[in-house]
C-alpha cells in the first residue's frame, strides 16, 4: 500500500505538468477557453489513470487470484486435477506469496499419483508457513507413496509436534511405524487417533482385514503350466522352491532369468512381481501386476494377486477397481472364491459393508476347500462384528 502511495504521488505530480501545458499553451497562442476546457478534460483523465495504475495491485490481482483459486479448488473436486493445477498456477503469477496455494498443488499432484512433484509443493508451503501441520502430514503421505517411510514419519512427528491433538497425523504415523515394523509405536498411536476421533483408527486395532489376508489366500504362485520353454520352466520351478522358504531374494534372480528366456509370460511376471513385492520393491512391483494384465487380460491370477498387495497398502478401491475387471476371466469355483473373498476384503477396507458381506458369502458358496473354507468363515465372523 506505501508503495502505491508513493506512486501515485508520482504520476499526480506528472500529471499537474502535464495539465500546466494544457493549460498554458492554448492560453497564450490567444485560445484561453480552449486551454481551460483541455486542462479540464486532461486532468480528469490524467488523475482517473494515475489512480488506476498507483493501486492496480491492490484493486485487481487480488480479486482475479481468488478467482483462479476457487476455480481450481472446483476442478480438483471434480477430478480434473490437471486443470486445477493449471488454474492454481495463474494464482502464483499474481500472488506467489498466496496463503495455501502450494498446498492445493500438492494435493492435485498427489491425486495425479505424483509424489515427488507432490513433496516439492508441500516443502514450498511449508517455507511459506512452517506451522502447517497439515502440509507435514500430506507431505509424509507422499513419502510413504514412495516407500521413503523413516522421512515420512520425521514429518508426520513434526505435523504431530505442531498440533498434538491431531488425529490423522496420529493414524498416518501408526501405519507408517507399521512398515518400520515398530508394532509398539503404532498401537499407541492408533489409541491415541481413535481417542481423538479418527473413525479406522479402532479398525486397524482390531486388526481387520489385510493383516488376516497372508494367512487366509495361500494362491499367489501359479504352477508353470503357460511356460513353454523347459530352462524357463525349470528356473521358475526352483524360484517357487525358494518362496516357499522365503529367499525372495534369490527367488527373484531365478524369476529375471526366466524372464529373459521366455519374456511378457504373465505366469512369470506374477511370480517376479509377488517376489519384489516381499522385498518391499512395491513400486516395480506395481508395474509388473500392471504389465502383466496389458500381455494377457484373460490370466486372472494377475488380477488378484495385484489385488493382495493393494490391499495390504490400504488401496482398497483401487483393488475394487481390479477386481471387477478381472472376475470375468475366473474360469473355475475355487478361482472365482478367491476373487470374491479378495473383494470382501477390499470391500470392507472402503466401509461398504453390504458389497463385502455379499462377496464372502458368494466365496464361501464357491469354495470345496475345508482349509479356506474355515478362513473365509472367520472373516465373516470378523465381518459381523465390525459392520453395523
Amino acid at each position: 500500500m506505501r508503495t502505491s502511495i508513493i506512486a501515485l504521488g508520482i504520476l499526480l505530480l506528472i500529471s499537474a505538468v502535464i495539465i500546466s501545458l494544457f493549460y498554458f499553451i492554448p492560453k497564450k497562442i490567444g485560445y484561453p477557453k480552449v486551454g481551460k476546457w483541455l486542462s479540464l478534460i486532461a486532468g480528469i483523465v490524467l488523475v482517473s489513470f494515475s489512480i488506476l495504475v498507483a493501486f492496480q495491485n491492490e484493486l485487481l490481482p487480488n480479486d482475479m487470484s481468488d478467482h483462479y483459486c476457487q476455480k481450481g479448488v472446483d476442478k480438483h473436486m471434480s477430478g480434473q486435477y490437471e486443470d486445477a493445477i493449471e488454474y492454481y498456477k495463474k494464482v502464483i503469477k499474481i500472488n506467489p506469496k498466496y496463503t495455501g496455494i502450494y498446498y492445493n498443488i500438492g494435493l492435485s499432484k498427489a491425486r495425479l499419483e505424483d509424489y515427488e512433484g507432490a513433496i516439492q509443493e508441500y516443502s514450498k508451503e511449508l517455507e511459506l508457513n512452517p506451522e502447517n501441520s497439515i502440509a507435514f502430514n500430506n507431505r509424509g503421505n507422499a513419502k510413504v507413496n514412495l516407500e521413503n517411510f523413516t522421512g515420512a514419519l520425521q514429518d508426520y512427528n513434526r505435523a504431530i509436534e505442531i498440533d498434538p491433538k491431531y488425529a490423522d497425523g496420529h493414524y498416518n504415523r501408526a501405519l507408517c511405524k507399521n512398515h518400520l515394523n515398530d508394532s509398539s509405536g503404532m498401537h499407541n498411536d492408533l489409541l491415541k487417533a481413535d481417542d481423538l476421533g479418527n473413525t479406522a483408527a479402532m479398525s486397524e486395532i482390531k486388526n481387520y482385514s489385510t493383516q488376516k489376508i497372508d494367512d487366509n489366500t495361500n494362491i499367489f504362485y501359479k504352477a508353470n503350466n503357460n511356460i513353454t520353454n523347459p530352462k524357463a520352466r525349470e528356473l521358475f520351478n526352483k524360484g517357487l522352491t525358494l518362496v516357499k522358504k522365503e529367499d525372495y531374494l534369490n527367488a527373484e534372480i531365478l524369476f529375471l532369468q526366466a524372464n529373459k528366456i521366455e519374456p511378457n509370460n504373465s505366469e512369470i511376471l506374477n511370480s517376479l512381481a509377488l517376489s519384489l513385492y516381499s522385498l518391499s520393491k512395491k513400486q516395480n512391483a506395481y508395474k509388473l501386476f500392471e504389465k502383466a494384465i496389458e500381455i494377457d487380460k484373460t490370466f486372472a491370477y494377475s488380477y488378484t494377486n495385484y489385488a493382495y498387495c493393494l490391499n495390504k497398502e490400504r488401496k482398497f478401491q483401487k483393488a475394487v477397481n481390479y477386481l471387477e475387471r478381472g472376475i470375468k476371466y475366473a474360469n473355475n469355483d475355487k478361482r472365482k472364491a478367491i476373487f470374491n473373498y479378495t473383494l470382501a476384503i477390499s470391500y470392507f477396507g472402503i466401509n461398504e459393508c453390504d458389497l463385502s458381506k455379499k462377496n464372502i458369502d458368494l466365496a464361501m458358496n464357491l469354495e470345496a476347500d475345508k482349509v479356506l473354507l474355515q478362513d473365509y468363515k472367520k472373516f465373516k465372523s470378523h465381518l459381523q462384528s465390525n459392520c453395523n
